[in-house]
């Protein structure tokens, strides 16, 4: 079972290779280690999701992002996986929403497979992961 530092190692690595990510991340980090509690994970790829949803159309890294998360998608256990479909494409444009029709075009292959379940059936579940 993957335990929470694989989650945060994920989102840690987006902070490292993404400017955008690392404002978000640094911030929630700050604010959550001065109260002892853990990293939110998946508070910060909700957020970054909406950033990614916001700038598709006028940021290379948006659509880096995205190129990342569908890179590690497949190479990630289970928990990991999770994280990816409830915390960040969850929270992605949908395709009736402002932008929602760029993300699922700049998405890649794994990533549109859960964006078309999740409008398929409301929800990205444990069972539509692998």
């Amino acid at each position: 079972m993957a335990t929470a530092s694989a989650k945060i190692e994920l989102v840690r690595r987006l902070a490292d290779q993404f400017r955008s990510v690392r404002g978000v991340f640094d911030d929630y980090a700050a604010d959550f280690t001065a109260d002892g509690l853990a990293i939110p994970d998946q508070l910060i790829l909700a957020d970054v999701a909406n950033w990614v949803s916001t700038h598709i159309e006028d940021s290379g890294e948006a659509v880096a992002i995205l190129d990342f998360l569908d890179g590690r998608y497949p190479q990630e256990h289970i928990d990991v996986k999770g994280l990816i479909a409830v915390g960040f494409v969850e929270s992605l444009a949908r395709s009736w929403e402002p932008h929602g029709p760029q993300v699922r075009a700049a998405s890649g292959p794994y990533l549109r497979r859960l964006l078309d379940i999740l409008e398929s059936q409301g929800a990205i579940f444990a069972k539509d992961l692998e």
